[in-house]
């Protein structure tokens, strides 16, 4: 968490995750395949999934009742199986504005989401 000056502030975070699994498994014959008689396959196999993840808000206070927020989000996660593959490549970008009235708030905002699946 940084403060730029008296009335803005950026925050940045992070993560990253990479681990191994073992896909074990028998695939069996369901006994009303004809055509297929030898089924019966043991499968066992290693596999990666990884990850990581980065955001960043940045804050700016424009009177003492009022400030601004932009966010910006960018998530990639990769899982393989022996079954499947699964990747996710997303990105998000939101914009706040909120107002206090001594009490209560009231906020409106803009998002926008892109994946690159």
């Amino acid at each position: 968490n940084w403060d730029i000056d008296a009335s803005s502030d950026l925050q940045i975070s992070s993560d990253f995750f990479r681990n191994r699994t073992h896909d074990q498994f028998t695939m069996r014959n369901p006994g009303f395949t004809p055509f297929v008689q030898n089924l019966n396959e043991e499968i066992s196999e290693y596999k990666t999934t990884m990850g990581f993840n980065v955001n960043a808000i940045f804050t700016q206070r424009l009177q003492h009742d009022t400030k601004w927020e932009l966010q910006a989000y960018y998530d990639f996660f990769d899982r393989q199986t022996t079954l499947y593959e699964f990747v996710d490549n997303r990105f998000n970008l939101d914009f706040t504005m909120t107002h206090e009235f001594e009490k209560h708030e009231f906020s409106w905002g803009l998002g926008y989401r892109a994946d690159f699946t």
